[in-house]
């Protein structure tokens, strides 16, 4: 299990973001297709922050996951993760568990890395692009410090981040989903 902090900001463009982080000298890390389909057991697991069950398919790669996130507060979640070898199967033993799609995000990702911080350049079906910044750490202070100096030096104006907002969070909001507090 690990913690995972993250800052996410909506932007118009990425080829400057790009620029930069190769000025810096981020490592390019590769692109990858990934298809999330998010499942609940019932209507109040659409909460601000609540329990994330999904199956996670890169489609580039051929690798698929599951995933439960437990988050505990702004920017801050406990992944789980299980390799699986058949999204099928699992979607199917989902559903025979009472569990029902929820949202499907599908987005095209470019990843790079700079030290111990993944940055993600997301454009997502729908919503959008955005960048990602995460750190695994425990300490939560530090951490947002890091990542709100990687976003300044990027260019990203902290007026966009988005406020512990996920991408589930809107496409809900799209969809004219309630979300519970």
């Amino acid at each position: 299990m690990n913690i995972e902090i993250e800052i996410k900001a909506k932007v118009k463009d990425h080829q400057e973001i790009k620029k930069r982080l190769k000025k810096i000298g981020a490592k390019f890390l590769g692109s990858l297709h990934q298809l999330d389909t998010y499942y609940i057991l019932n209507e109040s697991w659409r909460q601000k922050i609540g329990p994330r069950l999904r199956i996670r398919q890169d489609l580039t790669h051929k690798k698929y996951s599951w995933e439960y996130h437990e988050p505990f507060g702004n920017n801050q979640a406990k992944e789980n993760e299980v390799i699986i070898d058949n999204p099928k199967m699992a979607d199917y033993i989902f559903k025979k568990m009472g569990c029902k799609i929820d949202v499907t995000i599908d987005k095209k990702r470019e990843k790079y890395r700079l030290k111990d911080i993944n940055i993600d350049l997301d454009t997502v079906k729908g919503l959008g692009r955005f960048i990602e910044v995460e750190i695994m750490n425990k300490n939560k202070t530090t951490s947002l410090k890091r990542l709100k100096s990687l976003l300044e030096l990027l260019g990203v104006p902290a007026k966009d981040y988005a406020d512990y907002t996920t991408y589930v969070h809107l496409m809900w909001q799209k969809q004219g989903k309630q979300i519970r507090n």
